[in-house]
Parts: structure tokens; sequence; C-alpha cells
């Protein structure tokens, strides 16, 4: 298990958002299956996770079509029916934000590390709505800078918008952290400009990370010790 370099001298720690502190709403997209396929939600969530990294490494800009399509079909959905599914994922997320499960404990893992005197930030590929959404389940208090792509023009991984968020928290790259889920745009970007990562990965499904690996945020923690 690979750890980091010196988690004595982290005092800064820099969010992605999605996968990372909000998820799809993974019961309704079961929901929405279930009449098409013959797993239980354990399965089908596992499956989910597989296709999210194959996904997002073939279409790491806009993967999000070609991901839940090869999820719902390597799930037993036929493909005759697959655009109506589609369809009931386009029109949930235009209704409601599709991210918008946090794990339970995120607030008091982030009171816990405010407490301990990190800086806290988000850096997020996004379409303008991070902010209102973190502000939504009450999150945004907790963070000195957040920066979405669609708001300031510029996305992981090009190292502009970490430097950005750096300047911002008056942060070093050598005492920052960043958090997420995905290895080029998360792990590799923020390594690129100086900083240590640590990848978010729930069903283990990533074998080959370039940084230490955590399954839930709460083990975070322990990293950092």
């Amino acid at each position: 298990m690979k750890i980091l370099q010196t988690p004595e001298k982290i005092n800064t720690i820099i969010f992605d958002v999605g996968h990372t502190l909000l998820f799809p709403d993974a019961g309704f997209l079961f929901q929405l299956a279930s009449p098409f396929i013959k797993l239980n939600e354990q399965e089908f969530q596992r499956i989910g996770a597989i296709t999210k990294e194959k996904a997002y490494r073939q279409e790491p800009r806009n993967p999000f079509k070609l991901w839940f399509s090869q999820w719902m079909l390597q799930a037993g959905v036929r493909s005759e029916d697959l655009p109506g599914l589609l369809l009931g994922i386009q029109k949930r997320h235009a209704e409601k934000h599709l991210w918008s499960m946090p794990e339970p404990d995120v607030p008091q893992i982030l009171i816990d590390l405010r407490d301990a005197q990190y800086k806290l930030g988000i850096i997020s590929n996004s379409d303008g709505s991070v902010g209102p959404l973190l502000e939504e389940f009450g999150f945004d208090t907790y963070f000195e800078c957040i920066l979405d792509s669609g708001v300031i023009g510029i996305e992981k991984p090009d190292a502009r918008i970490f430097l950005m968020a750096l300047e911002k928290m008056h942060s070093s790259p050598e005492e920052s952290l960043y958090v997420g889920d995905h290895v080029l745009f998360d792990i590799k970007a923020a390594q690129s400009v100086g900083m240590q990562a640590v990848l978010i990965d729930p069903f283990d499904v990533v074998s080959d990370s370039p940084a230490p690996k955590i399954q839930r945020l709460s083990q975070l923690k322990s990293i950092l010790q």
C-alpha cells in the first residue's frame, strides 16, 4: 500500500466533489434498472464502479453517457431498453442534480479536519453548479476556496486550476494534498504541480494507482496520521 511521503507537513487539503464528497443517487439508478436486471444492489453498484473506471479513462472529459450505457448493459439491460433508461437518467438530473448523495459522515469529517487546523478547498470540473450544490448540503462553509471549472474557464488536469487554488489559500504545493477519484484529472494532475494526492476508490477497482487509495473518506484521517 502506498503511503503519503510527508503527512506531518500537510496543512492544506483540497477535494474534488463528484465521487469524492457527493455521489450519484445509486438507489435511484438501481430502482430504474431493477425491472430489466437480475442483480442485487451491491452487485449492481460494483458493476457501476468497474464501468466508471473504464469509461472515465476512455472519455475523460465527457464520460457520462458512455459510463451509464456500459453500466446498464453489463448489468443485464437489453440494448433495446437502454435509450429509455438513459432518458430517465437525463430527466432525473434535470429535475434534481444526480450527484446528490453524500457519505453520511462527511460533515463530521470536514469539522474534524477544520478543527485540526487544515485549510480546506474545492477544485471541481463542473458546469457552474458546484457552489449551489455544496450550499444545498451546508458544505460550503467548510471551504476557504471553491473553484468550479465552469465558472473560471479552466478545468483539470490543467495545472493552472491547482495553482490558482493554492494561491488563493496561501498554500504551497508540498504542504498540500488533493483528494479525488480520477487518476489522470485528479491524482496525476495534482502530483504534476508538486502536491500529494489520495485516490477515492470505493470498490477497489483501480489496480495501478500512483497514489495511496482509500475506499471511504473516513479513512483519510488514518493516512494523515
